[in-house]
């Protein structure tokens, strides 16, 4: 997901907040888990979505919602974005709030997808790989798609390294289809 330049400050200025005052962890932590309810609740995205709904209700869902188990800077960041009508953008601050935490720890997390399941040696080659290149603690995924034939893609943020055997195919059709 492309991450809008408004969420990645307010994603910024959360987690500093948040570092400021030694609670980085459980605020990250909360809004992983809020921008995990949006993918997964499509009632839930569009509440947050919807115009029609007050600022005040959205406050009384989120007061609701984490009135025990967050962070009270969490709530109060909730509570701000309702007021500018910002809930919309929360995914993205969601899912940048965690991209700052990884940085801050020096982690990358990339992932990987093969035609066929990858032996453990496998990923971990390509990992040590990643290291030696990024000079950071690699936390790799991994999946499969058979319509690959076989090699792999690695997906390190907006850049993909690709072997594949149907992306070489498939340039091979365009060059002879061109010549």
């Amino acid at each position: 997901m492309s991450i809008s330049k408004a969420a990645k400050r307010y994603a910024r200025a959360v987690v500093g907040l948040a570092r400021d005052t030694g609670a980085m962890d459980r605020v990250v932590d909360d809004l992983l888990a809020l921008g995990a309810l949006i993918r997964s609740s499509e009632a839930f995205a569009a509440f947050l979505g919807n115009p029609l709904v007050s600022p005040d209700r959205r406050a009384a869902a989120f007061k609701a919602l984490l009135e025990r188990k967050s962070d009270p800077l969490t709530g109060r960041f909730l509570l701000m974005l309702a007021q500018k009508r910002r809930l919309g953008l929360l995914a993205e601050i969601c899912e940048e709030a965690g991209n700052l935490r990884d940085e801050e720890r020096g982690i990358l997390r990339v992932r990987i997808v093969s035609a066929s399941p990858m032996e453990a040696s496998q990923v971990s080659a390509i990992r040590d790989r990643l290291h030696r290149k990024y000079d950071k603690t690699i936390e790799a995924e991994t999946a499969v798609d058979p319509s690959l034939i076989g090699g792999f893609k690695v997906q390190v943020g907006d850049t993909i390294y690709d072997t594949c055997v149907s992306t070489r195919l498939e340039t091979l059709r365009q060059q002879l289809t061109n010549a």
